[in-house]
């Protein structure tokens, strides 16, 4: 073998000598010569002198049914309640209230152990300490009612939209489908207001272009400082005729002036 010992084999010659193993023992579950196993003891002999203490410590512990690494893990824990600022005492009191907290829940250690690791992990999660886990959730239940609430209302304002939508559709399908109607309509009562205005100027014409007597209208014009032709009042009769709303005060003035005008034997006479 050669003068140099891979650290792999020299960590697993050691950890076997102080687990209380032979020398011959170490060499075969190593497959390496028993005078390799005697220079790696040696070279931890002389660089700690605690080290055969320590192998002799795990020779009694062999011999007592008990294994050095489990005193390692006690080490272990124990350093680690040190650093904790925590006590054996205190733990054991722990223990016991989880075990009859358990015990009365008829719930299993383990799975209560499992509960605590998976809170903890949500704490750092959320970021949220254990101690404010309750008020924590009672916002979360307001918030959960309060979106409750809004999902309803939001569900009622979709029905009232839908059935407004409906109602305009309708609307809009029946406009649609009676447009042509209107239209038709439309073109009717222009047609009509058509044959009526040629009817009132076939029967009327005459009278409006040469039925005004001359004296009349040179008066009407001599008061008015004007020189009005009867075409002239024929135009001023057809706006006030087709535009009435235009002109309420001329009409008002009229009507004023003869209350007895009876418009609709009048109108009924122009148009019969």
């Amino acid at each position: 073998m050669g003068s140099r010992i891979p650290e792999s084999i020299r960590r697993d010659v050691i950890r076997d000598w102080l687990q209380g193993l032979s020398r011959d023992q170490i060499g075969i579950d190593n497959g390496i010569g028993t005078g390799t196993v005697s220079a790696i003891i040696n070279e931890c002999n002389e660089a700690d002198p605690a080290f055969a203490l320590l192998r002799e410590v795990a020779v009694l512990l062999k011999k007592a049914g008990l294994n050095l690494s489990l005193f390692g893990s006690a080490i272990r824990l124990r350093q680690l309640l040190k650093k904790l600022d925590l006590n054996e005492t205190q733990i054991e009191s722990l223990i016991e209230n989880v075990d009859i907290h358990c015990f009365k829940q008829g719930l299993p250690l383990q799975e209560f152990l499992n509960i605590v690791d998976n809170v903890s992990s949500l704490s750092n999660k959320i970021e949220i300490p254990i101690i404010k886990f309750a008020e924590y959730l009672i916002q979360l239940q307001r918030k959960i009612k309060r979106l409750k609430v809004e999902i309803e209302e939001a569900k009622m304002e979709k029905i009232r939209q839908m059935e407004h939508h409906r109602v305009t559709m309708n609307l809009l399908n029946d406009y649609l489908g009676n447009k042509p109607l209107y239209e038709r309509i439309k073109t009717l009562q222009k047609e009509l207001l058509n044959l009526k205005d040629e009817q009132f100027l076939r029967r009327y014409g005459d009278y409006l272009e040469w039925g005004i007597p001359e004296e009349d209208l040179d008066l009407a014009n001599k008061a008015l400082s004007r020189n009005l032709e009867p075409n002239d009042l024929k135009n001023m009769l057809m706006e006030i005729y087709y535009s009435p709303s235009k002109y309420t005060d001329i009409l008002a003035m009229i009507l004023k002036r003869f209350p007895s005008l009876d418009l609709k034997k009048r109108t009924n006479e122009v148009w019969n």
